[in-house]
């Protein structure tokens, strides 16, 4: 074997700084190309995209949940007269329901737009993530009793004696109110409606 001679050694570190050295700087250029291409903000038409399928997604929700409350009396019925292999088949369960707790809010009287009154109760539908304690400390309803009386203060008596003309109030305003709440709160109940 030949000895190794000490330019042979000084040559031999040389080397393994150089590869050191290469190997930093590959790193880094890969760090940098990575950042720059991988990992950039969206652009401006990719975050408006989001925001648009954001909002089209609370829209789904918001029908989803107030279309579900007009049709639970017609899906009862069926589910009592439809059968498979002689059993009674169960309701469709809609999976993208996430309900939490309601928010009961106080009655208050309407003025309705013939001079007759309107005593109405509401309650809110909270998703899962809203806390019904939390929510009636932080005044969460108040929002949706100032849209319930806009609302209500427009129509007549006659108007409210109809089953379909509050049935699609009671829709309308539970979108309008979803939307309002981004989701936060599902829908709108009438715990009582006395007019006179």
């Amino acid at each position: 074997m030949a000895k190794k001679t000490k330019g042979d050694e000084e040559e031999e570190a040389k080397g393994g700084k150089k590869k050191i050295v290469i190997i930093g700087v590959v790193l880094a250029v890969g760090l940098f190309g990575a950042k720059t291409f991988l990992m950039k903000p969206p652009t401006a038409a990719q975050a408006a995209a989001a925001k648009a399928q954001a909002e089209q997604d609370l829209k789904d929700l918001c029908a989803r949940q107030n279309a579900a409350e007009g049709a639970k009396a017609e899906k009862k019925e069926a589910a009592t007269t439809t059968t498979v292999g002689g059993t009674v088949a169960p309701p469709e369960v809609d999976p993208h329901t996430e309900r939490g707790g309601v928010l009961e809010m106080e009655p208050l009287t309407v003025n309705l737009a013939d001079g007759h009154y309107l005593k109405i109760g509401i309650a809110l539908q909270l998703d899962k993530a809203t806390l019904v304690e939390t929510a009636k400390d932080e005044g969460l309803g108040a929002k949706a009793l100032d849209m319930a009386i806009a609302s209500l203060s427009t129509k007549t008596m006659d108007q409210l004696s109809e089953a379909t003309v509050r049935d699609e109030l009671k829709r309308d305003l539970g979108v309008d109110t979803c939307m309002a709440y981004e989701g936060e709160v599902l829908t709108v109940y009438f715990t009582n409606f006395v007019m006179q």
